[in-house]
């Protein structure tokens, strides 16, 4: 309240200058002199930094999904990870009555879920730093008053303040989640090899008839998770990112990234086959490999099918892009988008796009991509 009173009345001031000389100032108490100019500067600087701080605070950091929310998240699931491991190790423990292969088995694939879980997380945090990276540059590239606004150094104070603050959130936030994911990155090779310890001992204690060959089995599954892993996590990371436009009716983006994803599709199997490690192995993980694959295609199939209007998809996504493009040229940071296209792109209706021919469509949904960028870091 205290600043945007600040604001206004720093505008009436500058109103009221407006109507003597250019060349004329004020002068208070024998103080150094505001010329109409400076307060005008002054104002349109205020104005933008106090936008900018509540674009950041409210949207970003505490926005819908903004950085909170991500963080929240972040902490369920890497909870979640940690509870599923003490749960892989009770099972182990109370499986005294089913075969080795029963244990590996059903440990294989709770290793799998824990593979895709780590993946989740990584994404998670991936994008909470590009938020926090966008928000830190956002608050460092605002505009400051670099002179003393009379009567208002307590207030402008409070505001700079209030933003040193925030960025120093926004960094603590980063610092944290880095340590966070570097203690994962060590932990994971320390639960691999206690969980390999607990199967052997698992495997003693049923007095297996093949013993040594069951515990080669148990660490032959591991090894091929270890090196089969990273080809997985990848292709689901791609998978995740090429799903965004299938939710936003990005129909002609989806296309072209279904492309690059088959791409990846076929050299993640190339990839598992020239892994040394068992056949079998080898089979699971190509399953998974098609199954995320044609899942991804399945999805763009039933986007073209002839119960979906492309028109309207396209005209649907036109219609949300614009109304972020307007907050977006609004704001403090109008540099995110080129704001001069934004009258042109208004002129295209609903009832206009609709209208167009496909090559037409495809045209003005791929220009976007070339036009603009999300307020949070990502895409629209």
């Amino acid at each position: 309240m205290r600043i945007a009173a600040m604001i206004l009345i720093l505008s009436v001031i500058g109103l009221g200058c407006a109507r003597k000389s250019r060349h004329s100032s004020l002068r208070d108490s024998g103080a150094s002199s505001l010329t109409y100019e400076r307060q005008a500067d002054a104002l349109r600087r205020v104005k933008e930094l106090n936008a900018t701080y509540g674009k950041v605070r409210d949207q970003i950091l505490l926005g819908e999904g903004g950085i909170t929310q991500l963080s929240q998240t972040i902490n369920e699931e890497t909870l979640a990870w940690s509870q599923e491991w003490k749960t892989i190790y009770q099972f182990i423990d109370a499986s005294t009555r089913l075969s080795p292969s029963e244990v590996q088995n059903k440990v294989a694939i709770n290793l799998i879920n824990q593979t895709e879980r780590i993946a989740k997380i990584s994404n998670l945090r991936s994008r909470m730093s590009r938020l926090i990276e966008s928000g830190r540059r956002q608050l460092a590239s605002a505009p400051r008053v670099s002179y003393a606004i009379i009567g208002f150094e307590a207030q402008y104070s409070a505001l700079e303040t209030s933003i040193d603050r925030l960025d120093a959130t926004l960094k603590r936030i980063y610092d944290e989640g880095q340590t966070m994911n570097n203690r994962l990155e060590t932990t994971s090779p320390r639960i691999h090899h206690a969980l390999v310890q607990r199967l052997k001992a698992n495997l003693l204690s049923n007095r297996s008839d093949n013993l040594e060959k069951s515990i080669a089995a148990v660490e032959a599954m591991f090894a091929a998770e270890r090196v089969v892993a990273p080809i997985e996590t990848r292709l689901r990371e791609k998978y995740l990112s090429t799903m965004k436009y299938f939710l936003a009716g990005r129909i002609f983006r989806l296309d072209l990234e279904l492309v690059e994803l088959k791409k990846q599709c076929s050299e993640s199997e190339i990839n598992v086959a020239a892994l040394p490690i068992d056949s079998s192995y080898k089979e699971d993980a190509v399953r998974r490999i098609r199954a995320t694959c044609d899942e991804a295609s399945g999805k763009g199939e039933y986007l073209h099918s002839n119960n979906i209007s492309i028109p309207r998809l396209v005209a649907g996504a036109h219609q949300r892009r614009l109304k972020n493009a307007s907050i977006t040229c609004s704001s403090s940071t109008p540099q995110a988008f080129n704001c001069k296209m934004l009258p042109w792109l208004s002129q295209v209706t609903t009832e206009k796009v609709e209208a167009m021919p496909d090559q037409q469509l495809r045209n003005l949904e791929l220009a976007w991509d070339v036009l603009e960028v999300d307020t949070k870091g990502d895409e629209f």
